[in-house]
């Protein structure tokens, strides 16, 4: 068991994710990591592979840098497409963010 754990603790949060995915399957073996793969990402298991590393790189900016300074970073570089007022309607209209981060953020 400890060896298994320590597989999955090198992976990080994607290996935490995977797992998680793989508990909900009710397939055995290789079907229940294929069907895994398929159900994080769209385009099946390619789509999957790539959701995970996405998740990966995500959570090492968000321990990194923290939530905050993330989803303002994000917030500044879509200025460069987006208008001002553009931008702080998407930012009130996220669900996920709660009302603190969101008068925390600063979008000039």
């Amino acid at each position: 068991m400890d060896k298994v754990i320590d597989k999955i603790a090198a992976l990080g949060v994607p290996g935490v994710v995977l797992t998680i995915t793989m508990a909900k399957l009710g397939f055995f073996g290789a079907a229940k990591l294929t069907a895994a793969l398929a159900v994080l990402g769209p385009g099946g298991m390619i789509g999957g592979i790539v959701t995970l590393g996405v998740i990966g790189i995500v959570s090492a900016a968000l321990v990194k840098y923290g939530t905050e300074e993330v989803v303002q970073a994000v917030m500044l570089k879509q200025l460069q497409t987006k208008s001002l007022e553009e931008t702080k309607r998407e930012v009130l209209n996220m669900r996920w963010i709660s009302w603190g981060l969101k008068f925390r953020i600063r979008i000039p």
